[in-house]
């Protein structure tokens, strides 16, 4: 190993990058300080030791993601650097060749590291790549010069008790700093409260660590059950269940309790346990406008007929606004139309009500106003885990059916008696809840006064806002440096625009404290120009909104682009129809489309698209169903833009009117006899067979509120490959032997016009009569057929003979969810030569279509078909198989799968409206 001497040019003939890792002194051990920037001669450190130029030391400097470098250096010059840090700038002497090819790479790495300016944090959700984990290494790239800047610091690790003042360690001088803490949710200071510490550290001794099992079987000590009944009278219910965060509590208890046929109606800012929840589960969920009863009221109403049971969920205090849920009318209005209420009181417990007993409390409400109250044991408690609290016969159920609940190590019994020590504390003790809104008000009255823009605050969560991401980083910086703790909420947190610091009072904080943190917002506020700026809550009323058609390739295509903005942060979505089909689509140039007569709106915000959709007529449709309808497919909208969609879609109303038509359907993607349409209404988790749509909850609300009603369901089956009994009656009928006139074979792809021609004539015989579909001839289906010939396996494309004519057929795919999102839409279907070498580790399979003559229909030929095509997919380790859907009255579709144990697993609902004549 070679030693590399240093060259005799000059260091600053060498470009800078900025950098972020620790430098040591490979003498004494201890950190120096900061390297911020670093040329191949040599790095300038942020450091608080005195050090004379010609000092030479020998520097470990920690490279992140790679081993230490090793440097021989000597001092040359005490700086400042481009951004006003204090340090010295070192040259490098000696460097073994190793080291010197370690810090070569590093500095090349670096040179490609994001401007995290440029991004905001949501830009990172999902970066489709075929390296699973390139949204990780670009993430990584955000965070090496988000740190370089100093900029946002979560993470921040504590080095004492959670208190009104903190000791952290700072990452980025490597030394212990004091601040004052205005990010913790310790609202009554109860974390390190005497009383609560020694109850906990008396049942360490007495119950162990931890609870070493799941609640439901071992995990439950006597200190929890009575943690349980406590929680129940603090809220006035007969029974409570804990679990081990309040995440998990919202995440479970809603996915036990909404089911295929409830509906879930939630706040549009409920927090993201609630959201989560509903989307976990196998119910449908709507929202309504933020804490606007009048809106609830309407979705209530618009769907009173269409499901079994309904629940409201809101927060009692919303988390980054802190405004408190009008509860009363709220409850009011859902009992009214037969709902469950639940009101998630993480945020309200210990702040607001008699001595912090919460929302319901706040409003004077009696027991049982509120079905189900949720709450967590971390914030005003102390501790940590979550709660529900309500009728001893939904607590019970919960215990057995939520599995957050089962299958979740309970937290420790000493957190129980430290939250049990926390509740009687805050119950004697009214000092705290006096000290606490003494601070908020001063907290708050101040902010107000000079000039801050606070939001709706009425709760210990107070928001500054800045109104931009990039404001808010630099203003991050400053903060930490100026001692004060508290948390930045950039986007998706909150939306563009809208991003904020939210300070949390604490009934600990000291007037001091405040006094101080004033002072530095001040500071900060006049420095960064914040101080009196306007930041939107809502839409404007002088907000302008431009509806317009488009006609031109280009702009169509940047209409179809519109979707990766709506979906990014939406895994389950899927784009199935590649970018430029996709165009050709909408232009009406593409299959079954030529046929159709239409038009392509947009609705824009400032320039930017916010909403889209095609208003279309199929005067073949409307001959051959004796009718005359207009369609609208292809809709896609950002959400929270209720008066610019309304626009939108009342313009494509307005065409449709104009050309004839009285009634209006959708929406419709493609030709629906294939590809069907609607809004999903449920299980938005669960990625939809290939080629089916994907849509937002929200879209429900949209469609609604212009007048639209759900007119007929599309189910998707699944059906589990795995289940016995699944098997068992699969393997019976696909050795059905009362067929003895009727041969089952499959599809010969070297025969492939023939055969598809036998497909199309089965299909216009035995669908084509079904609400919402058309017959097709046998060029233009062969079109359609001939994008896809690629991708058809015949194991599993059968065909069903009787003396020699093809009488029936059945046809399946892989899932290729993850073949396509890896496409992200820029390569057609018939060029997948590669496909084979994609699906590696598909264990779904979809069935795509189905057809059976009508004389020959009630012989369970359609089931011997199917079971066949399970059979063989069970036999190259397929674990389920979806259909891609079926019409709710096609019963005897529904009994085929039905009969394998298929199981609605998810639906779409289509809408129509009959319009105006002035429309």
């Amino acid at each position: 190993m070679g030693i590399i001497i240093r060259e005799s040019k000059d260091r600053r003939s060498h470009e800078r990058i900025p950098v972020n890792f620790h430098v040591y002194s490979k003498n004494s051990g201890m950190m120096i300080g900061l390297a911020k920037d670093l040329s191949y001669k040599g790095l300038f450190i942020q450091t608080e030791d005195e050090f004379k130029p010609g000092t030479k030391l020998l520097l470990e400097c920690d490279l992140s993601g790679a081993f230490p470098v090793k440097a021989y250096c000597e001092v040359k010059r005490i700086e400042t650097n481009g951004t006003g840090e204090h340090g010295i700038g070192v040259e490098f002497i000696n460097i073994y060749d190793s080291d010197r090819a370690k810090l070569q790479s590093y500095i090349e790495k670096s040179k490609h590291t994001l401007n995290s300016d440029d991004y905001y944090l949501s830009d990172f959700a999902d970066i489709p790549d075929e390296d699973l984990f390139k949204k990780a290494e670009v993430f990584w790239q955000y965070g090496l010069d988000m740190a370089s800047k100093g900029y946002i610091r979560y993470r921040r690790p504590l080095a004492s008790p959670s208190a009104h003042r903190v000791i952290i360690d700072d990452d980025f001088t490597g030394k212990k700093k004091e601040m004052i803490m205005m990010g913790s949710n310790n609202y009554l200071g109860l974390t390190s409260h005497p009383r609560v510490m020694k109850i906990a550290k008396e049942n360490i001794d007495k119950y162990g660590a931890g609870a070493g099992s799941v609640p439901l079987l071992a995990g439950s000590f006597d200190i929890h059950r009575q943690l349980e009944m406590k929680l129940a009278e603090l809220k006035g219910a007969e029974d409570a269940i804990i679990f081990p965060s309040g995440y998990v509590t919202n995440l479970g208890s809603i996915q036990a309790l909404v089911k295929s046929e409830d509906l879930a109606v939630i706040d549009r800012l409920a927090h993201a346990s609630i959201i989560d929840g509903c989307m976990l589960s196998t119910g449908t969920f709507r929202t309504f406008k933020h804490s606007d009863v009048g809106s609830l009221e309407n979705v209530l109403k618009r769907n009173k007929d269409n499901f079994k049971g309904k629940i409201v969920i809101v927060d009692g205090v919303y988390s980054m606004d802190g405004d408190i849920a009008p509860l009363r009318q709220i409850a009011e209005t859902a009992h009214r139309y037969g709902a469950k209420v639940m009101v998630d009181e993480a945020h309200a417990t210990g702040v607001i009500g008699d001595r912090g007993k919460g929302t319901p409390s706040h409003f004077k409400m009696k027991p049982g106003e509120i079905d189900i109250i949720m709450g967590t044991l971390s914030k005003s408690l102390g501790g940590i885990g979550g709660f529900i609290a309500s009728t001893k016969e939904v607590v019970s159920y919960l215990r057995y059916y939520t599995r957050s609940f089962f299958f979740s190590s309970n937290f420790p019994p000493s957190v129980a008696a430290s939250v049990l020590a926390a509740i009687e504390v805050m119950e004697t003790d009214k000092s705290l809840h006096e000290n606490l809104w003494k601070n908020i008000k001063y907290m708050k009255e101040s902010l107000k006064s000079l000039g801050f823009n606070t939001g709706q605050t009425e709760s210990a969560i107070i928001p500054v806002m800045t109104g931009d991401e990039l404001t808010q980083k630099k203003m991050s910086k400053r903060f930490h440096e100026e001692g004060i703790y508290v948390n930045a909420i950039p986007h998706p947190a909150v939306p563009k625009g809208q991003e904020r610091f939210r300070f949390s009072l604490m009934a600990t904080h000291t007037r001091e404290d405040i006094d101080r943190t004033l002072e530095v917002v001040e500071k900060l506020g006049r420095e960064f120009g914040i101080i009196g700026r306007p930041v939107s809550l809502s839409v404007p009323e002088d907000e302008k909104y431009t509806v317009r058609e488009i006609s031109s390739k280009d702009e169509i295509e940047r209409s179809v682009r519109f979707s990766w903005k709506v979906y990014k942060d939406y895994p389950a979505w899927v784009p199935y129809f590649l970018i430029k089909d996709h165009v050709k689509l909408i232009s009406n140039d593409y299959f079954y489309f030529r046929k159709v007569y239409g038009k392509r709106f947009v609705v824009e915000e400032r320039g930017e698209i916010v909403g889209t959709v095609s208003a279309f007529i199929d005067n073949y449709y409307n001959r051959y169903h004796d009718t005359n309808v207009g369609f609208l497919g292809f809709f896609e909208a950002l959400p929270d833009k209720d008066e610019a969609v309304g626009l939108l879609l009342a313009k494509a109303g307005e065409f449709l009117v104009r050309e004839g038509c009285t009634e209006i359907q959708g929406p419709a993607n493609g030709i629906f006899g294939l590809f069907g349409g609607g809004l999903l209404s449920s299980n938005y988790g669960k990625i939809p067979s290939f080629l089916q749509v994907y849509t937002q909850p929200y879209y429900h609300d949209y469609f609604t509120n212009a007048g639209f009603g759900p007119v007929k369901k599309l189910l998707h089956y699944t059906i589990d490959l795995k289940s016995p009994d699944n098997v068992k009656a699969i393997m019976k009928y696909s050795r059905e032997s009362e067929l003895p006139d009727v041969k089952i074979r499959r599809m010969n792809k070297s025969d492939w016009a023939n055969e598809v021609r036998s497909v199309v004539r089965i299909f216009n015989n035995s669908l084509a009569q079904l609400w919402g579909n058309v017959p097709f001839d046998a060029d233009e289906f062969i079109e359609i057929a001939d994008e896809f010939k690629s991708l058809i396996d015949p194991e599993y494309w059968l065909i069903a003979e009787s003396g020699g004519e093809a009488i029936g057929f059945i046809g399946g795919f892989p899932q290729y969810a993850s073949v396509f999102r890896g496409l992200n839409g820029e390569l057609k279907p018939h060029k997948l030569v590669t496909l084979p070498l994609r699906l590696r580790g598909i264990r779904e399979g979809v069935l795509m279509i189905m057809g059976l003559m009508d004389e020959f229909k009630g012989r369970r030929i359609g089931t011997v078909l199917l079971s066949r095509v399970c059979e063989a997919m069970i036999g190259n380790g397929y674990e389920k198989v979806a259909g891609t859907w079926v019409l709710e009255d096609n019963l005897g579709s529904r009994r085929i799968v039905e009969n394998l144990g298929g199981k609605v697993d998810l639906h779409w609902e289509m809408y129509s409206k009959i319009p105006a004549i002035s429309e």
